[in-house]
């Protein structure tokens, strides 16, 4: 499947580019877990959006699917929400989760959690409050 996409698994020690990731396992996991059809939105969702194909790193992943997991109506009109999508740098997320720019610095463990509740806010104004499942787990 993420030939289909055009995403390739490089080892921690290659040059990550567009569309290359070292989230091996957690996007195997996402499959097992979630199945195909969440898995293909959670990549669609980062790289056929604007800027986002830099974007397949571990926390940017799971906060995604965490979204599309909490927030099912979002996703109903895939349309709209790949088009608020296009609007958000998942990169500048994760960059401020983590502290990149100077900001406050989350610890690794929590990074995932921050970008989530980053990219939640963000979408919350233009999507709604949605109907959070509570799934904030992979």
């Amino acid at each position: 499947m993420l030939a289909e996409y055009g995403v390739e698994i490089v080892p921690n020690n290659v040059r990550r580019p567009e569309l290359k990731t070292y989230a091996g396992a957690t996007l195997e996991h996402l499959l097992d877990r979630h199945g195909e059809g969440h898995l293909r939105l959670v990549l669609t969702s980062i790289v056929e959006t604007t800027n986002n194909k830099r974007a397949l790193i571990e926390p940017v992943i799971t906060a995604v699917s965490w979204l599309i997991l909490n927030h099912p109506r979002w996703v109903e009109d895939t349309s709209r929400w790949l088009d608020e999508m296009d609007k958000i740098n998942l990169l500048a997320l994760f960059d401020q989760a983590t502290g990149a720019r100077g900001e406050k610095v989350a610890p690794v463990g929590s990074r995932n959690r921050v970008v989530y509740g980053l990219l939640h806010d963000r979408l919350k104004d233009r999507l709604g409050e949605g109907s959070a499942q509570g799934h904030l787990d992979l």
